[in-house]
């Protein structure tokens, strides 16, 4: 079956017996989180040897001899079938790691239609995603967070798992049960400032303005990530926004003086435009986890692109 990592995180109920844990995706501080935490709550059922392993192979039988219970973490899927993982799940308790891969489609399938096996996929957050983490630890510490804070939250944090965390941790350590806009302000480390906002919405202008704003703005690959998450969060805005007085509801209050420019934006964006702009953020990030050496000319690329066509 298939998992959301919150699920496991967030939800002390959630069941680990007698299942296999398969942790995949391509963000790995999650991917990290999610292993600890379940290394954490076997060891509260009495598991106290954990053995990792490159492949099922490299098991011996021998090797808990002074132990009841063990579990074995495999780093990888070479080789891996589901009838080897059943067979070594009987006196076992088994957890895959392995980020995405190619061939690894079968055994996610696999893994959905399984009842004892369990599929957790880690990506980096999305908007959707951050806010339930955020009510789901505002009701564990009871705490309340304005609407404009949230908002700033969502904005000013990276889209990390573990990066994500460690700025809420800053939040919750106020042991405040109130937090305002400033509190949030003062508290968080701000990971944009105006000219990330200036720059993405230079693609409304000439692209002479846009590549001068480009060239001032971004000298190295940190600036980029900070642009595209700003990319990223004024399109979530825009595209959840159903009509125009909806979208200026969404507009938090301190993003203000931008709100023509969103709202010139909204009217030039329809359904197929949204395809679009997902298609170019998405290409655009995997161009740079591979080519991060070109990181300056796929942003600029990527801006020009996006205002071609919107």
């Amino acid at each position: 079956m298939k998992v959301s990592f919150e699920e496991i995180l967030f939800n002390d109920r959630f069941d680990i017996i007698d299942k296999v844990f398969y942790i995949s995706g391509n963000e790995e501080t999650l991917i990290k989180k999610l292993e600890k935490q379940l290394i954490d709550r076997f060891y509260k059922l009495g598991i106290r040897h954990v053995e990792r392993l490159d492949s099922i192979e490299e098991y011996k039988e021998n090797s808990d001899l002074f132990f009841e219970k063990n579990l074995v973490i495999l780093d990888g899927i070479k080789g891996i079938k589901i009838e080897k993982i059943k067979n070594f799940h009987k006196n076992k308790n088994l957890i895959i790691v392995s980020e995405n891969s190619r061939g690894d489609k079968v055994l996610k399938s696999a893994f959905e239609k399984e009842k004892m096996f369990v599929l957790v996929n880690c990506y980096e957050l999305n908007i959707d995603q951050k806010i339930k983490i955020l009510s789901l630890i505002s009701k564990k510490h009871s705490i309340n967070i304005e609407k404009d804070a949230i908002s700033y939250i969502l904005e000013n944090t990276a889209n990390r798992y573990v990066f994500f965390e460690n700025e809420i941790q800053k939040i919750i350590d106020l042991n405040k049960k109130n937090y305002s806009t400033k509190d949030i302000r003062k508290t968080l480390s701000s990971q944009v400032n105006e000219d990330y906002y200036r720059l993405f919405f230079s693609i409304l202008k000439k692209n002479s303005d846009l590549i001068f704003l480009y060239n001032l703005t971004i000298s190295n690959l940190s600036d980029l990530y900070k642009l595209l998450q700003v990319t990223k969060f004024c399109f979530e805005i825009i595209f959840k926004s159903k009509n125009l007085a909806d979208l200026e509801k969404s507009v938090p209050m301190y993003m203000f003086k931008e709100k023509n420019n969103f709202i010139k934006m909204y009217n030039r964006i329809d359904q197929n435009k949204k395809k679009t702009v997902y298609m170019l953020i998405y290409k655009s990030e995997n161009l740079i986890r591979k080519n991060s050496s070109l990181y300056f000319s796929i942003g600029n690329r990527f801006l020009l692109n996006l205002k071609k066509n919107i």
